[in-house]
Order: C-alpha cells, then structure tokens, then sequence
C-alpha cells in the first residue's frame, strides 16, 4: 500500500509563524499573526511574500474565485480576488472585540464560527449574516455530504444542514477541539491532548479512538485515502483506515505545526517560524529496494 513516508523542508523566506494554508485557483495561500501572507503557485515548491491582511489571521478558506482569512485585529475579515496579492477589510455584525477562529466553504457560502458561539455565513465574504448562537465557542468548521460541523471549547460540537442554524452533539468528552477535517464519508476531529474522535454519520454520533500523542492536534486534512493530523512540537500524525488507527510521523521538527493541506497529490503543513513542510510517497519495498519519492 502506498503511504506517506519523510517530510521534506521547504524555505518560505520567512521566520514569522504560519496559521493555517488553503489552496484554490491553482494557489496555496498561507497566512499567520502580523497580516503575514505567503502564497505559491507550483503547489508549494517556492513561496513569495503576498499582500498584508490586516489581521491577526487564525483560519483561511477559499470558494467562489476568493480567498476569506479570518483571526483578530482590524474587522477580523479579510479578502483576496487575486490569490492572496491583495486583501481588502470587511466586516460582519460580530463584535470585533471577538476572534473569528474558524472558517469554510460548503454550498456556495463561507461559514465561520467566533468566540462566544457566534457564527455567521457569506456568499461572496463581503457581506455577512448571522446564524444561531451557540453554546461554546467555535474554534473549526469543517463540510461535508451536506453538512457543515464545528468544533470548538469545552466537548462543544454542533451540526447545521445550512450553515445557519445549529444543532448541539456530544462525543462524551469535555476536552477543547482545535482541529476537524472530512474525507470519505467520515469527519474527524482532533483537540486537546491528542484526543480524537470519529463520525460516520455527518457528526450525529462519535467514537473516540487513540492518537498515540498527548500532544495538542491543531489542523487536519484528507487526501489519496490518508488523514493528517498536525499540532504541538512538531506532531504529524496519519491515518489510512478513516481515523481509526493512527500512527505518528517523523516531522524533524519541534516547532508547533498548525496548518495542512492536500494539493497535487501530497500535504503541505505549514507552523511556527516559517516552517513548510511536503510529504513524499512511500512505496513498499520489493526485492529489498525502499523508493521515497517528492513530489
């Protein structure tokens, strides 16, 4: 079976901290605090410095030809048309005291969830309605077969067919959930001391599993059949059986690791101090010969 095998380093030419990273009309967008953006369009061989955000990003997701970067600072909203070379402000009707944490894109709108259980959806990430509050505060969205599902503080996990109106669940755990992703009919979320859990059924009912970590899992994604996991001092964890199993992998690093995103058939992870890193594929060896191969 083809797996994940070494992360190779890759220079931003930057020492400042990355978020998150998002890819969309042939661009990987990353962003951090101090409206750092960094952007590559060769699926992430070479960065270059992209325009300043305004704001102290924590999330990014693109749809629609537009780039919507979330965080603090500013009016917390951000968007680009032109691949992360320029941003304008916009602004919602959350109170801008509050972080907007967590952001995606499903049925033609951007969701994003804030502190103190606000939330609040967009076609266009201009202009800005506001959902149901909910109880905690939503730190992730994640979408998908229909269904937008946030995770956030204190066990919170809630569900919404439309993005707009929301439905509490309960995994049994009262940990903070920092990281959620979806991926063959399956969501997973990852948060506090390596807690995970998984639901195959759009988030109405979930099972914790074990991440052989006690690190904090920060960020997700899914790709080729595989899901990664990232977080504190330098986590990278994968599953190939739909979060069940999980096995770590080797970063070479200790820097907090908070971004992932599969592009071009491998993962881009993005952390602290301008760390990049891309996977390579590990093909089983046969008559002795081990092939690691970048991308």
């Amino acid at each position: 079976m083809t797996s994940l095998g070494k992360w190779i380093p890759v220079s931003s030419g930057t020492t400042m901290g990355f978020s998150r990273v998002s890819f969309g009309n042939n661009t990987l967008v990353a962003i951090g605090g101090y409206s750092l953006c960094f952007t590559s369009s060769d699926y992430g061989q070479s960065w270059n410095q992209g325009g300043s955000t305004g704001i102290w990003a924590r999330d990014i997701s693109f749809g629609n030809g537009t780039f919507v970067a979330v965080g603090t600072s500013g009016t917390n909203i951000s968007i680009s048309n032109d691949n992360g070379n320029t941003w304008s402000a916009t602004t919602s009707d959350v109170p801008t005291q509050y972080s907007i944490d967590g952001i995606t894109y499903g049925k033609n709108i951007f969701v994003a969830g804030t502190d103190y259980g606000y939330n609040i959806s967009s076609s266009n990430g201009n202009t800005w309605t506001q959902g149901t509050k909910v109880t905690n505060t939503i730190n992730r969205i994640s979408f998908g077969n229909d269904t937008f599902v946030g995770v956030g503080a204190s066990g919170g996990v809630y569900t919404s067919p439309d993005g707009k109106n929301w439905s509490e669940k309960n995994t049994g755990d009262s940990s903070g959930y920092t990281a959620i992703c979806w991926g063959n009919n399956t969501f997973v979320i990852g948060g506090d001391q390596g807690k995970i859990f998984t639901s195959v059924d759009n988030g109405e009912t979930w099972t914790p599993r074990s991440s052989r970590t006690s690190n904090d899992l920060l960020e997700g994604s899914f790709g080729n059949g595989i899901f990664v996991l990232v977080g504190d001092n330098g986590t990278i964890i994968t599953s190939q059986d739909n979060g069940v199993t999980w096995t770590t992998s080797s970063s070479d690093t200790s820097y907090v690791l908070s971004g992932v995103s599969y592009v071009n058939n491998k993962f881009i992870v993005v952390g602290d101090h301008g760390t990049i890193l891309q996977s390579t594929l590990y093909i089983p060896p046969s008559r002795g010969i081990n092939l690691f191969i970048q991308q």
